[in-house]
């Protein structure tokens, strides 16, 4: 008897209701999974706890359909086993402030939508594909990369790489809880776009797959 748990974070929260738990390394045998990927070896019948830590970091070209970034972004996270309620924010940059399938998607996905100036983007440390057409485009070599970790906060990663399809770039970070994570962005010159005012269309030299 009693549930089996997959975390030992999830194991305090409910030990104040009673003793009858019991942590699991193989959450093959887990009752309660606490993730925000799911794994062939899980059970088909776990209760699924999904943390949303996950921000994604997305470019795309000028008047790319919101349907084509769902299918991308869905695409990529599908492919890693990663569940889409896990996901707290997006990011681009501030060229696209005013993408109106990009602003579609975000609305679609009731997910706030933030943009970075080029200068933000180059400040992240980290290891990403770089593209030098990008860069002849908005000024820094790789957008959704950067973007994601950026909007994961000073001590998230990149989770995802480089997903690209049908002019459309994708990736994922993760958020370390605490400190200064998904959603909350400590820089003051990132935008949170309304996504009631798209339509002012941008340069067409903004073409670039980022």
């Amino acid at each position: 008897g009693g549930l089996r748990l997959s975390d030992s974070s999830l194991q305090k929260r409910l030990d104040r209701y009673g003793k009858g738990t019991v942590q699991v390394a193989d959450r093959a045998r887990a009752d309660i999974i606490l993730s925000f990927r799911h794994l062939p070896e899980d059970p088909a019948d776990a209760l699924y706890l999904i943390p949303r830590i996950l921000t994604l970091g997305i470019g795309c070209r000028k008047g790319t359909a919101r349907n084509r970034i769902s299918d991308a972004v869905l695409e990529m996270l599908e492919k890693n086993g990663i569940f889409r309620q896990a996901v707290s924010g997006i990011a681009s940059i501030d060229l696209k402030k005013n993408e109106a399938g990009l602003l579609a998607f975000a609305k679609e996905w009731q997910l706030p939508i933030i943009f970075y100036t080029a200068d933000e983007l180059r400040a992240v440390s980290g290891d990403f594909v770089p593209s030098s057409f990008v860069e002849s485009v908005t000024g820094v070599d790789n957008v959704c990369e950067r973007s994601a970790v950026l909007l994961a906060g000073k001590n998230g990663g990149l989770l995802i790489g480089k997903h690209k399809k049908e002019g459309v770039t994708a990736a994922a970070g993760i958020s370390i809880p605490g400190s200064g994570q998904a959603g909350e962005c400590g820089h003051e010159s990132a935008k949170i776009q309304d996504q009631d005012q798209a339509g002012e269309q941008e340069p067409d030299n903004h073409r670039a797959g980022l």
